[in-house]
């Protein structure tokens, strides 16, 4: 770095403006950081520390009509930026396009949707150069003043090309919450009056807040497609009620869904006729617009006589349940407002709710929990791809979504959402360490579900095992791990324990947990949605590290697989979460402990399920009855053997590969065989 004069450099500025706007940070990571950085710049030889290159920033204010040059096109810069950008600060970037940006949403977007980003990955985002503002950035400014926006081109080719419409609609859905709060209403509340009076907060200081709100979710809306046009030109009429001095005209809107619903349910409520009915929805359109009687009477080419007649048995209906509604001679006027009022207390479809979530970087979406109370999370992690020699080639950064399913005060367990696809099931006759039991290799598709984080660690196991109130068929010892821990995975238990542990856990929360089928972990460990050409002699990598493994990703012997070297035998299990993730945000399928899976054991793949479901002796209905359920002890029809996965930290690489298979006596218990649970989208007991 060479700074130009005082309080211009970068770094300085990178200090001033987190210290300035009080963002809330570790105090021991900005001491960490700044430390690196002294060590770089004395010339430590030995000393490294991740950084951008900056160029100095001009004295003067950044003009707010900057365009970037041709050579710099948007679509350049963009990806410049993506590719350089830490995963967090990429992630940032995208769902800042969705709303006005300052620093407090920055703030509030980083707290609901990625919880786990710091201020390092916010000041990344705002030095990108593709932000703008109107004032410079110095010591003497409240940063929670400044307003930012991109560069021109910047976001729209960010909500067209790289935010996802579910991903803009989580977005506004968070900062509408916000809004409402700051102005003391519901969501609902500020949604209806934002399309119904948005004048109220004209030259008023919550205009400042309501405004680029509706510019910002107009635009957004806008590029959602024919589903949203409505809504966008409904938001757009708002905003302009809100900047222009005069107040433009109507739009001619054409008829609400959600508004023709409402007034389905009132017009059942105060018992109109269909006459009625279609004389209401005539009047009304839309929350946004009144027509005249003259103007509706021609709509339903009837004389204005005629529908008056109609109107006043509509009025009395009204009366009737309402009394005094009208006491002012304007009774058109009166009952329009009378209905916009009580729309707006009932539920508004138009800035929706999100029944799905595309949870990963994917195109399939995945459904979220049925109940509201379990709303799903994010988080955005890095899977690293290692070569022949287990060097790290490359690094990818994914998105998850999950929920906690609460045990106790303080312990969880965390689902991550899977979505379905089809792939691959088995590995080819050229891999390293295959058995004949992984053949033949077919294609599966597996319906979308959640799986456990990680394996059941042992203060899960305990909360549940201590809960005999919830007791199924067996009772389960709190505490049979060899290697204590409560972040350890629990271990030294038999497949009728798991099984028993996901029957209480069922119980307890009334969700249909239950052992993953061989093709589900599979699946979900190879974190791959697309099915391989055989024909083409296409093949998986052995493990979703790449071509092999190391101390450094997995817990296993630390013997050699390909070209790597030979690594440190830990000889016992390690906490859950302590290596790095695959791409759908699952820990430790690779070593650890081997897991339990629900089929019985088969020596090959001929005849399995193609959908994804467990294989219990050949899947015949005689198996699967209340007497000879899978978990029943009493079941003497199937094999007494299941499918174990995933290796453990006592086997080699060999046996920690995705498609490597081990069959174990469901009676015996072993210090390293645990397990990690499942449940279905929707699945309620």
């Amino acid at each position: 770095m060479t700074p130009e004069t005082p309080n211009d450099d970068p770094l300085l500025k990178f200090i001033a403006f987190t210290q300035a706007s009080k963002w809330e940070f570790d105090t021991y990571q900005i001491a960490d950081i700044l430390w690196l950085w002294s060590q770089v710049v004395n010339g430590n030889s030995k000393a490294a520390v991740a950084g951008r290159l900056l160029k100095s920033y001009p004295s003067k204010a950044i003009s707010p009509d900057r365009k970037i040059s041709s050579k710099n096109d948007p679509e350049i810069v963009i990806k410049r930026f993506a590719s350089t950008a830490s995963p967090f600060a990429w992630e940032l970037m995208k769902k800042l396009s969705a709303v006005p940006i300052n620093l407090p949403i920055i703030r509030l977007i980083q707290q609901q949707l990625l919880p786990y980003s710091t201020f390092v990955d916010a000041v990344e985002v705002i030095l990108s150069g593709l932000l703008k503002t109107d004032r410079e950035m110095d010591f003497h400014i409240n940063p929670n003043l400044l307003e930012f926006e991109f560069i021109d081109g910047i976001r729209d080719i960010l909500l067209k090309s790289y935010l996802r419409k579910t991903r803009s609609i989580e977005v506004i859905r968070v900062l509408s919450d916000y809004v409402a709060k700051k102005l003391g209403l519901t969501t609902r509340q500020f949604e209806a009056q934002l399309l119904t009076n948005p004048t109220q907060w004209k030259g008023k200081p919550e205009e400042s807040l309501v405004r680029p709100f509706a510019t910002i979710a107009a635009e957004v809306f806008g590029k959602l497609g024919e589903e949203y046009a409505q809504l966008a030109t409904q938001i757009k009429y708002s905003s302009e009620q809100l900047r222009q001095q005069v107040i433009p005209p109507k739009p001619n809107f054409p008829q609400d869904s959600a508004w023709l619903t409402f007034l389905k349910k009132i017009v059942r409520q105060y018992k109109l006729t269909a006459i009625e009915i279609e004389t209401l929805i005539t009047l009304f359109p839309n929350p946004q617009q009144s027509l005249s009687i003259t103007d509706a009477a021609d709509r339903l080419s009837c004389s204005r006589s005629a529908f008056s007649s109609r109107l006043s048995r509509i009025y009395r209906k009204f009366e009737t349940l309402t009394p005094n509604l009208f006491s002012s001679n304007n009774k058109l006027k009166t009952l329009h407002e009378y209905l916009i009022s009580q729309y707006q207390t009932s539920p508004l479809p138009e800035i929706p709710e999100l029944e799905t979530l595309e949870s990963f970087e994917f195109e399939a979406e995945v459904a979220t929990i049925v109940e509201k109370e379990k709303p799903l999370q994010q988080w955005t992690f890095e899977t690293p791809t290692v070569n022949r020699r287990g060097e790290t080639i490359k690094t990818t950064p994914h998105t998850a979504s999950y929920f906690t399913e609460t045990l106790t005060d303080s312990v969880g367990i965390e689902m991550v959402a899977i979505p379905g696809g089809t792939f691959t099931m088995g590995s080819p006759e050229n891999e390293k360490g295959r058995y004949d039991d992984e053949s033949p290799q077919h294609q599966v598709t597996v319906s979308p579900f959640f799986m456990g984080k990680y394996p059941v660690t042992q203060a899960q196991w305990k909360a549940i095992a201590s809960r005999t109130e919830l007791k199924v068929e067996i009772d389960l010892e709190p505490d049979p791990s060899e290697f204590k821990g409560d972040n350890r995975p629990v271990e030294q238990v038999n497949w009728y324990e798991a099984v028993e542990f996901c029957q209480r856990l069922s119980r307890l929360t009334g969700r249909d947990y239950r052992l993953p089928s061989e093709a589900e972990w599979e699946y979900a460990c190879r974190g791959v949605r697309e099915p391989l050409n055989l024909e083409n002699g296409e093949s998986y990598p052995p493990f979703y590290f790449g071509e092999t493994i190391s101390e450094k990703l997995a817990n296993y012997d630390a013997s050699v697989y390909a070209d790597e070297p030979e690594g440190e035998y830990r000889g016992k299990t390690t906490p859950v979460g302590q290596f790095p993730p695959n791409a759908f945000g699952l820990y430790d399928l690779h070593g650890n402990v081997w897991e339990w899976c629900a089929d019985d054991w088969h020596d090959n793949y001929e005849g399995a399920p193609t959908d994804g479901s467990a294989w219990l002796d050949s899947n015949e209905p005689s198996n699967t009855n209340q007497e000879n359920q899978s978990y029943s002890d009493k079941n003497d029809e199937n094999d007494s053997y299941s499918v174990m996965r995933g290796g453990s930290w006592s086997y080699g690489p060999d046996f920690c590969r995705s498609a490597a298979r081990y069959d174990l006596n469901r009676e015996y218990r072993y210090d390293a065989v645990g397990f990690r649970v499942v449940c279905g989208f929707g699945r309620n007991l």
